[in-house]
Parts: C-alpha cells; structure tokens; sequence
C-alpha cells in the first residue's frame, strides 16, 4: 500500500478538489513540470487516513441487497434534506477513538507516528474526522478528533458488480474484489449459478452469513463477537484503503442468481438505471450504453423540473457476468426478462474476472458522458 510522507494539518480534501477543479479543461500544451509537481505535492499533503470499524457520524447508507431493493434510488443529500421547524443542535465532538490491530501497527511501526502527529479517521461508511495522535503502546493507538466527523454521502451511481466469481481459483477472485474496490463499484455480488456452485467457501465468509439461496453449514455462528472475516472480505478491506474511498465496497455472501433478479428489475425500471449482461456476441457495449444515453436524455427532456437528464443523483446499475461457460440460455432468458440489456465486449474470450473489470471500468470511465 503506497502512503505520502507525514502531512501537515492542511485540508487535504479541499485541495483534492480543488486541484481536480483546476485541472478540468486543461489542453496537453497547458500541462507542464510545475503542473505535475503541484498535482503531486498536493497528494503528499494528505493526513495519513486510518479506517476504524466503530461509526463515527451518521448511519451507514443501504448497501446490502435487500436494502437496495428497499431503498429509494435517489438517496437524500445534506442540502436536500427537509427543513426543520427547530434548528438542530450541532453534532458533539466525538470521544477518544483506539486504533487496533493492523491500524496501530502501521500507524506506530511502520509511519513511526507520535503525539501530536496528525491524522485522519474514516469509517467505511462516509464519515471522516481529523485528529491528533495522544498516545501509543505495543497493541494500539490513541487519537484525539479535532471535532465531530464530516459525512460525504455516496456520490454518482451506484454500480452492483454481480459476478459468477466462487469457481475462480488462484487468486483471481482475490483480484476482482480488488479491482472492483478500487475503481469504486458500490457493491460486489459472487453469483452462483448452474455452471458454477461452490457455496460455502472460507474466503466467501461474511459478517452477514452464509449465501442467499442455497444452504451452507459452513458459516454458521458468523456475526458474533467471535466473528473472522473471511479471505475476500480482508481484501475488500485492504483495496478500499489503498483508494481512500470514503465507503467501503459492500460485500455480499454467494447469492443464487434468481435472488438478484428482483434488483436487475428495480434497476432497470427505475430513473436513471439500468442492468447489463455481458454476452458473447450481443451488440457493443458503446452502442448499447450509446442508447441508454439517448434515452435517459429524452426522459429528462419531456419531464421539465426533473432533477439532472433524467437521471436521479445515485441511479442504481446492475453489471452481470456469468462463469466459465457463461450463464446457461436459460438463465440469460430470465435475466432479459427482468430487464437486463445483453452486451457484447469484444471479439476476444475473456475470463469471468477479466470481462467483470473491463465491463465496469468502461461504465465508470463513460459516466461522466451521461
């Protein structure tokens, strides 16, 4: 995991942003040393982030499957929330916060952090919180918050990546839940299918139980004080570090195809959403995505008033793709009939991974044109 040298007590969000603000509409002429080394000395600027598994402001946003389906796709921001007939009284400063495990070690072996160095706290869930450290041991680490924590609600769409992954061997599920992490997927679904099973695995174990839709023994009495994380979840974990995201990529347990059908039909019915399944021969993926931009416009452009182009701010997208073998032609008949677009992402035969991070990087990468 790369980290910058220790940082000062600067804003380091505010700079971000602003530096990506600067940076918008920039020819190739316009780039220059100077600018690179601002761009740079800016990202060593940052206060080391540290991850803790206690909230530290507002409860986490839906992002199991059966909240999503529950959910509304348009989640509420601070600024569209209803006014108040009272003010509410501003948020308390939060308690002394303990750094544990893997957290301390680095912070105290491996940055050498001592009191009075400053860092930064996040919980997975879109709060964040400045501090100061107080104090060290062998096992753990004392920071002092300068205040109440910030919460930055999920921003742009929330991509589920559902991906027939419990069949993959070698580390090549390990890399997917890394990848998806990284490039900022909302949640990751392992698919279990009719050309690919194996649920129950260690690796699969989540804090939420065996898999949706098929039995498991092999995870009972998950959820306790006792609970371990199972190997996809510690990557999970690790990938949403290393990227800062200030929400942790959701993981879920193995789930039956025909459990995520009733979010492929929410997703494709509802503003701004829509489902894709990567299928050998189907048309393009820029043709299709093409469409669904043209379409969203049109929408946006017969309902005056509506917010954006008749897109809601975090629209719910589905992105499927089958096992070695591909999903069976039945199975693709009824992901159609719950709404799912098929597309097509090359000539090439890909592996499960490799189509998975390409289907959902070329999505990310296009958003910015919907």
């Amino acid at each position: 995991m790369a980290h910058a040298h220790r940082a000062s007590a600067e804003a380091p969000a505010a700079a971000a942003s602003t530096s990506g603000r600067e940076a918008e509409g920039r020819t190739r002429e316009q780039w220059g040393e100077a600018d690179f080394g601002a761009l740079q000395k800016r990202a060593a600027a940052r206060l080391h982030r540290f991850y803790v598994p206690q909230p530290l402001g507002p409860a986490p946003e839906p992002a199991s499957l059966a909240a999503l389906l529950a959910s509304s796709p348009s989640p509420a921001t601070p600024s569209t929330l209803p006014a108040s007939s009272s003010p509410s009284p501003p948020p308390a400063a939060l308690p002394s916060v303990v750094l544990e495990g893997e957290e301390a070690r680095h912070a105290a072996r491996a940055l050498r952090l001592a009191p009075g160095d400053r860092v930064e706290l996040c919980d997975g869930r879109g709060n964040t919180v400045a501090g100061v450290v107080a104090g060290s041991d062998r096992q753990r680490v004392w920071v002092s918050p300068d205040g109440p924590a910030t919460h930055t609600p999920w921003r742009g769409s929330r991509w589920v990546l559902a991906a027939a992954a419990t069949t993959l061997k070698g580390g090549r599920a390990e890399w997917l839940v890394e990848k998806a992490a990284e490039l900022g997927a909302h949640s990751f679904v392992p698919l279990t299918t009719e050309r690919s099973q194996g649920v129950g695995k260690a690796k699969f174990r989540t804090r939420g139980g065996g898999g949706r839709g098929a039995s498991s023994g092999a995870d009972e009495g998950e959820g306790g004080d006792d609970y371990q994380p199972g190997r996809l979840e510690r990557v999970a974990i690790a990938a949403t570090k290393q990227s800062l995201r200030p929400h942790a990529l959701a993981l879920e347990p193995p789930t039956a195809l025909q459990q995520v059908l009733p979010l492929v039909a929410k997703a494709s019915g509802s503003e701004g959403g829509f489902a894709l399944v990567a299928v050998a021969g189907a048309p393009p993926l820029p043709t299709v995505l093409a469409e669904l931009r043209s379409a969203s416009r049109q929408a946006g452009a017969g309902e005056e008033g509506a917010a954006g182009a008749g897109s809601s701010p975090s629209p719910l997208r589905v992105l499927l793709i089958g096992p070695e073998g591909d999903f069976t032609p039945g199975e693709l008949a009824a992901l159609v009939e719950a709404g799912a677009r098929p597309v097509g992402l090359g000539a090439n035969r890909l592996r499960t991974e490799t189509a998975a991070i390409g289907l959902l990087a070329a999505c990310l990468f296009s958003e910015g044109d919907s």
